[in-house]
């Protein structure tokens, strides 16, 4: 009940970004890419949100790979389906090379209100964020791939979500040494969110 919670909680604030712009992004073309992206990402977890309060009901799948097979199984119903499905494939490989950027650069600093934390405090979550970002985008990298790939082979069972990219990395050579690496990132991503959350810098108008 708290997670579903969580979940809309954050979905209403990413639809305000995207809507209401509380976070000063503008309308120029860049402001307007990143409000968009908000307000994708207000969708993403609305849906979690809805999937969630189906698992509480008794109603929903636990599977996430079923559920993301069902998606794109409707998208590529779609008339242009193929090219919707590889559209959504290049969008998810964008947001790998976004996380990149951002664990390479750690701009992400720029959310954080620096002077209220301590040396310590900033130096752990330059740390934890960009581990979070990198192991984020690795996951994405897979998820694209195989979503590019499902849109070529026209068979949404190529498709995978999270659980399933972590399921190829094991699949490799040094499998669960890789996916031991990307779990330790991930984990350290809920860190860094903790200490963003914590920490969040808020503009007000």
């Amino acid at each position: 009940v708290l997670i579903t919670a969580g979940l809309f909680g954050y979905a209403i604030y990413r639809f305000a970004g995207a809507f209401l712009d509380i976070e000063n992004k503008g309308t120029d073309g860049k402001g307007l890419v990143q409000r968009l992206g908000y307000l994708c990402s207000g969708v993403v977890y609305g849906g979690l949100g809805i999937s969630a309060i189906q698992l509480l009901m008794g109603s929903g799948s636990s599977s996430g790979e079923s559920s993301t097979r069902d998606w794109t199984a409707r998208l590529m119903s779609q008339p242009f389906g193929q090219w919707l499905v590889a559209t959504a494939g290049v969008i998810t490989l964008g947001v790998a090379c976004y996380h990149f950027y951002e664990a390479f650069s750690a701009k992400f600093r720029r959310h954080l209100s620096w002077a209220e934390m301590s040396a310590n405090e900033r130096t752990w979550a330059i740390r934890l964020g960009r581990m979070g970002h990198t192991a984020r985008g690795i996951t994405f990298v897979i998820i694209g791939g195989f979503l590019i790939k499902a849109a070529i082979t026209a068979n949404p069972d190529q498709a995978r979500g999270l659980s399933g990219a972590l399921q190829t990395l094991e699949q490799q050579a040094y499998g669960p040494w890789l996916l031991g690496l990307v779990a330790l990132g991930l984990v350290a991503y809920g860190i860094y969110l903790e200490a963003r959350a914590r920490y969040q810098k808020i503009t007000v108008n």
